[in-house]
């Protein structure tokens, strides 16, 4: 009785699961849509050529006659003569003694093709067929044996005739032309077969994170904040950086309600410690943890918090031009210039509201920059001038840029991406992270897919070009001082 329980209660995760890895392979399939068409061309290709560079012409010449036999030689309806034959007509083609007369007939030492006969069921009517590569040669080979077979059966059949129906015919065209269907069906279909094959096996062996469960799995993480999948559409000829913000109204308005509450609980939590120094990071690149890092520092920002945005991500630093700044001092710049450490190095957006510290130089090994204790100074120095501090740090699983920087911040969040990293790479990633200081509060699932209506929208599809972002008024203060208010920078 509990065995009877237990495999029911197993059915439905086994329904699940296949229900799951159906929908991995659909996902998947969509991402690797290209294998279809390469597939079906390479495999379409390659059988054409295999019949191209095997294809021989074949030519078949055949007779359709009857068979009389005894004293009367007319036709006759006897069953055991039928049946014998049937028996013996091809075992007569294929003996030593018929071929040997046939090739000295033709004056050849070996036949240039196949002989083949067929008799039709309880009557005395045959159907000889003869294939060569040649077609004079294919019925020179049927006319021979067909005169020489009354001959060579007489001690078995006895005296026979063969009365043809049919005359015979030099045949015109090869009997075995590729057949384009098969070779389509073949080579296409089964490339298509080969594509789909690959497409189920990726999707088995897929570890990526793909729902909040998968995380629940491996982790006590809270999930902090789901943003819905967003899919922007370039602008032509606009050269400006993209990224989806909360300050825009084209905005889908489930992503900007996802950034609002996913920064009420940052407060709440936050508030809790009197933490202000937030590092956001991820697990690998491309998951979205700046677009994450800014959106929380605008939606600070509307909500009339101070906060400054510092680009720590010294190997690529891209978050000036997603905002569509130009020039500016590097984190990396500054530390090693204490001339530049006198004077501007923050700027201050008046359309976002928030302050900002990064350039366009790139670091290729920034980790004896990161432990210079110069920067946590500078840190704690700025700390109290804002009410939060914002730090986008590079992939942790990656590097251990996030690891080093966590020392100084107060509390970090990482940013998962749907159906992109490993759980090898997540668990790596918190590995990192949980070895700081810095509390680690959650994370967020990034390009969640929304069924239709979860948010009032489906998968939204605007254009992200310009917003205005591009020309930005600034004011700057020195290190140590206060920001000036909005209204007295000047413009970059």
């Amino acid at each position: 009785m509990d065995e009877n329980k237990q495999v029911s209660q197993q059915n439905p995760e086994m329904e699940i699961d296949l229900l799951q890895l159906a929908l991995d392979f659909f996902h998947m399939a969509k991402r690797r849509w290209w294998l279809f068409p390469v597939l079906f061309a390479l495999c379409l290709a390659s059988v054409s050529g295999y019949y191209y560079l095997r294809y021989d012409p074949l030519y078949r010449c055949e007779a359709t006659f009857t068979v009389s036999t005894g004293e009367n030689m007319g036709f006759y309806y006897s069953a055991n003569a039928a049946d014998q034959m049937s028996k013996t007509f091809p075992y007569l083609l294929d003996s030593g003694y018929f071929r040997s007369v046939l090739t000295d007939r033709l004056g050849t030492d070996s036949l240039n093709g196949t002989i083949t006969a067929q008799t039709i069921e309880n009557s005395n009517m045959v159907t000889m067929v003869v294939s060569s590569p040649s077609p004079e040669d294919a019925r020179a080979i049927l006319e021979t044996a067909l005169e020489i077979y009354p001959e060579v059966s007489r001690f078995v059949l006895g005296d026979i005739e063969l009365n043809l129906i049919d005359e015979l015919q030099t045949p015109e065209a090869p009997y075995n032309v590729p057949s384009w269907k098969r070779i389509l069906l073949l080579g296409g279909g089964g490339g298509l077969c080969l594509a789909a094959a690959l497409v189920l096996l990726m999707a088995f062996l897929n570890n990526t994170v793909k729902t909040t469960e998968d995380m629940e799995r491996f982790s006590s993480l809270e999930c902090l904040g789901a943003l819905p999948e967003v899919r922007q559409k370039a602008r032509k000829n606009s050269t400006a950086s993209q990224y989806v913000s909360v300050l825009d109204p084209r905005t889908p308005h489930g992503f900007r309600e996802s950034i609002n509450s996913l920064v009420l609980r940052l407060r709440s939590v936050m508030g809790e410690t009197g933490g202000k120094v937030l590092l956001v990071t991820s697990s690998s690149a491309g998951e979205g943890k700046s677009t994450v890092s800014i959106n929380v520092a605008e939606q600070l920002a509307r909500e009339g918090k101070q906060v400054m945005l510092i680009d720590l991500d010294l190997r690529s630093q891209r978050d000036g031009k997603l905002l569509g700044t130009r020039g500016g001092h590097t984190v990396a710049e500054v530390l090693r210039d204490e001339g530049l450490r006198q004077v501007n190095f923050i700027r201050f957006s008046k359309r976002l509201g928030i302050y900002f510290w990064g350039g366009e130089t790139r670091e290729q090994n920034p980790i004896a920059l990161l432990k210079d204790p110069k920067l946590q100074e500078m840190l704690l120095r700025l700390k109290p001038q804002v009410d939060y501090i914002i730090l986008d740090t590079p992939p942790c699983a990656l590097y251990q840029d996030a690891a080093i920087l966590a020392d100084y911040a107060d509390a970090s969040l990482l940013v998962v991406r749907h159906d992109t990293v490993t759980v090898s790479h997540v668990t790596e990633a918190l590995s990192m992270l949980e070895g700081g200081k810095a509390s680690v509060l959650g994370y967020v699932f990034n390009a969640f897919p929304q069924t239709p209506g979860s948010y009032g929208y489906g998968y939204g599809r605007y254009g992200y070009g310009r917003y205005g972002y591009g020309r930005y008024g600034y004011s700057q203060y020195g290190y140590g001082e206060k920001p000036e208010e909005p209204n007295s920078g000047q413009p970059a």
